[in-house]
């Protein structure tokens, strides 16, 4: 279960409104995400291809926290 968790990053998916908004923020504000999940989260916005549109990515179990 904690495999899939990590590396089966097409099971997660994003409101079709993200793909909308996201871009559209991105050009008016800096974007991050700041979470208390896993460290493959990451990797979850890169395999959406949302990623680029945040200026920082702070995922709190790779800082330790």
């Amino acid at each position: 279960m904690a495999e899939d968790l990590v590396f089966n990053r097409r099971k997660y998916i994003f409101f079709e409104e993200v793909y909308t908004y996201t871009p559209e923020l991105s050009h008016l504000f800096k974007l991050a995400v700041v979470s208390v999940a896993w460290p493959s989260l990451e990797a979850v916005f890169v395999e959406a291809g949302l990623r680029d549109y945040f200026s920082s990515f702070i995922v709190s179990s790779k800082l330790g926290g």
